[in-house]
């Protein structure tokens, strides 16, 4: 049987008698408890070792200060002697995650790097076609080959119209013919004061195979009169005008763009500033010539006497300046697909390889 335990009484008397400076004897009766994790533990004591034990040997423990080390001898601290190891729990292997991280990003920068390099390619080359591409959806420009960059007329047009037609000098003649006779005309019967808009300008068509043709437009400029005027009939009285001069040269038919939403209240008043034609303060018309070419007359005019809803934003081809003048007119005369005179044999021989065609 284990001896019985010593009192308190009883040890506090043995340790006086023990000299200053020595270590106190420890009873054997009193055992002493092991250090670290419980028996039976991974890591607790075993029937070699059982208090003082080691972490297994796959997790070697680095050499490490001891903690309880001091100048002063434990001798002298008047305390027991430590155990001299520290059991420390195992630090798992952060490889297996390293290695897989390198790996990932490895496969990340070769993905980036394939993606800037196909990139690079397609913008070095941009009839490259790209992944799901439809040649010929709408909104892409298709390539043509070099033959049909080439063509002189202009696309899905019959080439052989513009041999048939007045030529280039013809309708830039005509055209001027009328704006001036339209002008005139305005001046004489309501006193307008005119100022051009923007000048005269032509310049070659685009063939629509990614080249230019060899046929040209024309634009006969654009002209604005205004005059201080109050004649609630004045605007029909231009519209009058105005179709004279298309029947004397050839026009099919005015058309008078307010019909176009006569059965759409909200976008008349947005267009024209009201519902009623007779209460509309703009009115804008257009005639088409065949005999020059399709060239078109359009002309605008605004009585600003006349109230206008809030909506209204039709007046957009005006510049208006601080003036009392109240009624405005704006026209302009445009035509396309001409040939010039001199260009019609070189045309001709160049429409040959076609052989009547004018559509890859």
């Amino acid at each position: 049987m284990a001896d019985k335990p010593e009192t308190l009484e009883e040890t506090q008397a043995r340790l006086a008698r023990v000299p200053q400076g020595a270590t106190p004897p420890v009873p054997p009766s009193v055992p002493i408890a092991p250090v670290g994790p419980p028996p039976g533990t991974p890591y607790g004591p075993t029937a070699a070792s059982p208090v003082d034990f080691a972490p297994p040997a796959a997790f070697p423990v680095p050499d490490r200060p001891d903690p309880y080390a001091s100048a002063q001898p434990y001798a002298a601290t008047g305390f027991a002697q430590p155990p001299t190891s520290i059991p420390l729990a195992p630090t798992p292997s952060r490889r297996p995650f390293a290695i897989a991280g390198v790996a990932f990003g490895v496969v990340a920068l070769v993905i980036i790097a394939a993606v800037m390099a196909y990139n690079a390619l397609s913008y070095a080359d941009p009839t490259a076609e790209q992944p799901g591409d439809d040649p010929l959806s709408p909104g892409d420009e298709p390539v043509y080959s070099a033959e049909w960059q080439s063509f002189p007329g202009v696309s899905w047009t019959d080439p052989t119209v513009a041999l048939e037609q007045a030529s280039y000098e013809e309708v830039a003649a005509g055209l001027d013919a009328m704006a001036t006779q339209f002008r005139d005309e305005l001046t004489a019967e309501f006193g307008f004061a005119w100022s051009e808009t923007y000048g005269t300008y032509s310049g070659l068509e685009s063939n629509g195979y990614g080249g230019d043709s060899m046929l040209y437009y024309y634009d006969a400029g654009s002209w604005q009169g205004q005059v201080k005027l109050n004649d609630p009939g004045a605007r029909e009285r231009i519209f009058e005008i105005f179709s004279a001069i298309a029947v004397a040269n050839g026009g099919e038919d005015v058309f008078l763009r307010n019909e176009i939403y006569a059965d759409d209240p909200v976008q008349s008043r947005a267009d024209f500033g009201a519902e009623q034609m007779d209460q509309q303060a703009l009115w804008s018309f257009v005639d088409w010539f065949p005999e020059l070419a399709g060239g078109t007359l359009s002309a605008d005019v605004i009585d600003r006497n006349i109230p206008v809803d809030s909506t209204f934003d039709g007046d957009y081809m005006f510049s208006f300046d601080e003036s009392s003048d109240t009624l405005w007119v704006s026209f302009y005369a445009y035509a396309g697909a001409l040939l010039k005179a001199a260009d019609r044999e070189e045309y001709e021989a160049a429409l040959e390889p076609y052989h009547g065609d004018y559509e890859p």
